[in-house]
């Protein structure tokens, strides 16, 4: 999530990345004005934000996107923990088996046919358990691998805003020294392609 306790923790490495850069400015004045806060923080977050020449729709549009970026990566982490106690489980399951057989050896040799048997029966036991493990690692490898290519796919729309914050904020102070007004602030930004093709498909 991008709120905790209202300290805007930030748990996916994707979305941590993204915060570091144009994002992060306007996150950064966001979760200022966030949970919690007093009628001055929050004035001035976003006085900061209006600052940036950012338009309610591109705001929105990166609200949205850390949202689902930080949910996709979250829902990674669980399959990729999922996947890994699976892993160990069938390690342990492995080590099961080669002590079983171990001690089924030592038994023959020691003329214990019983519990040379019963433990080539608890090794046997231990083999079955572990086909049904290894599909289930398998299948969990798979959920690893469609998460990660859904969280690529955000990533890549989330670049995209990116894109437009930082060209729409690097314009907006250019625009401010040099004393263009803020009627051209909006129809230049409304120019922007990349925005436009954000509001095309928000739109389907």
């Amino acid at each position: 999530m991008i709120e905790e306790d209202g300290k805007g923790a930030i748990g996916g490495a994707v979305l941590g990345g993204l915060l570091a850069g144009p994002f992060g400015a306007l996150f950064g004045a966001q979760l200022g004005g966030s949970m919690g806060a007093n009628a001055r923080v929050k004035r001035a977050a976003n006085e900061r934000i209006e600052a940036m020449g950012l338009n309610k729709e591109t705001i929105q549009a990166a609200q949205d996107i850390a949202q689902e970026l930080a949910d996709a990566e979250e829902s990674l982490e669980l399959v990729r923990n999922a996947e890994r106690s699976q892993r160990n489980l069938l390690d342990v399951i492995d080590s099961s088996m080669e002590a079983a057989y171990k001690a089924a050896e030592t038994a023959l040799r020691n003329g214990d046919e019983a519990t040379a048997r019963r433990q080539l029966e608890e090794k046997n036991m231990q083999k079955a358990k572990r086909a049904k493990v290894e599909a289930e690692v398998t299948a969990a490898a798979a959920r690893v691998a469609t998460m990660q290519a859904s969280v690529a796919s955000i990533a890549e729309r989330a670049n995209e805003i990116e894109q437009i914050i930082a060209r729409t904020v690097t314009a907006t102070k250019t625009r401010s020294s040099s004393g263009l007004s803020s009627d051209v602030n909006l129809a230049l930004e409304a120019e922007d392609p990349l925005l436009k093709k954000f509001k095309d498909l928000e739109g389907k």
